[in-house]
């Protein structure tokens, strides 16, 4: 296939053809009715090439389609169900590193490439992908529900990401899962259902992620201690008196809270983790005490968690329009 084609269009291919080959080109656009008649096409490559657009409809006709190949190129956004007429999608590989997701069926491959976003109903009807592939993206956030009806997935690749949270019933359906990789994310905690799921789960990932080992992670210390499935040497990152232990290598009653740490990170299956006490005030509870302390302004990284804020006896001569005190939607006190 010539290295220099640059766009595919409608009526380019043979209706006969069950395996198309244009990895490693120069596409940059495929026409929305570029494989409209490739009704027995089973395999597609179009991995390698400079594609930044899935237009709308684009593979609704590639009903006999098994595999498709996406991954190393720029692609930003999957239309809404762009994968929903693929049933005997098995493998979907690889696409680029800040997309916004809508749709797929046995394995996808999605690595590498730009993936930001993942649209709710992105994997929509593939009940029977077997393996999704998301790693060495810029993933921040998995949408509620966007696993959902995925009943034959097995494998789950999402390292390497930017994914900060977890939602407690994230992985609700996938109770075929076998392994799952969240190894170098952003992960600070879990709720304690996250993972309740997953009967038939054998390898976990975790390492490389910022945890914070209190008392509101304690579930899983005990739950990796009945399945020693995390092999990736996932550790502690806080509070500092754990850092740097391997989960493996502390006893679960040494994830405890103290202070105010449990109100950090207690609605963590909700994706919602606190910000730490400033350094320049002291909490206990959902007091924070910023008293006495001769600040000149107000911290702006208050404690969402907050209810009481102490400011008396500093040097603070103006309130400004930052935005903290719209932050404080707990505050009763000030």
């Amino acid at each position: 296939m010539s290295s220099v084609l640059a766009v595919v269009i409608n009526n380019c291919f043979f209706v006969s053809f069950i395996h198309r080959d244009l990895s490693n080109n120069k596409i940059s656009k495929i026409a929305s009715d570029a494989f409209e008649e490739l009704k027995s096409l089973t395999t597609l490559l179009l991995n390698g090439n400079m594609i930044s657009e899935i237009p709308d409809g684009v593979f609704t006709g590639l009903v006999s389609l098994h595999q498709l190949r996406l991954e190393q190129n720029k692609i930003k956004e999957l239309p809404s169900k762009v994968f929903a007429r693929l049933k005997e999608l098995r493998r979907i590989l690889r696409a680029s590193k800040a997309i916004k997701l809508r749709y797929f069926s046995f394995t996808s491959d999605l690595s590498n490439n730009k993936i930001g976003k993942i649209a709710a109903d992105a994997f929509y009807g593939l009940r029977s992908l077997t393996s999704l592939v998301l790693y060495g993206n810029m993933i921040s956030d998995l949408p509620e529900g966007v696993f959902k009806g995925l009943v034959s997935l097995q494998l789950l690749l999402l390292n390497a990401n930017n994914i900060s949270c977890l939602r407690s019933n994230l992985f609700s359906d996938l109770y075929n899962l076998n392994l799952l990789s969240l190894y170098d994310n952003k992960i600070q905690s879990l709720g304690n259902t996250t993972f309740a799921s997953l009967q038939s789960i054998q390898t976990l990932h975790l390492g490389e992620n910022p945890f914070i080992c209190d008392c509101n992670l304690k579930w899983l210390a005990n739950y990796l201690q009945k399945q020693p499935i995390e092999t990736s040497d996932a550790r502690c990152e806080g509070p500092r008196r754990v850092q740097r232990r391997r989960f493996t290598a502390l006893d679960p009653s040494k994830f405890k809270c103290k202070g105010s740490e449990e109100f950090r990170t207690r609605n963590a299956g909700n994706c919602l983790v606190d910000t730490e006490c400033p350094a320049s005030c002291v909490c206990e509870s959902t007091t924070v005490d910023c008293s006495q302390k001769n600040l000149h302004e107000i911290p702006e990284d208050i404690p969402v968690f907050a209810t009481e804020l102490r400011l008396n006896g500093n040097s603070i001569t103006k309130i400004r329009n930052n935005g903290v005190f719209k932050r404080l939607a707990n505050l009763l006190r000030l």
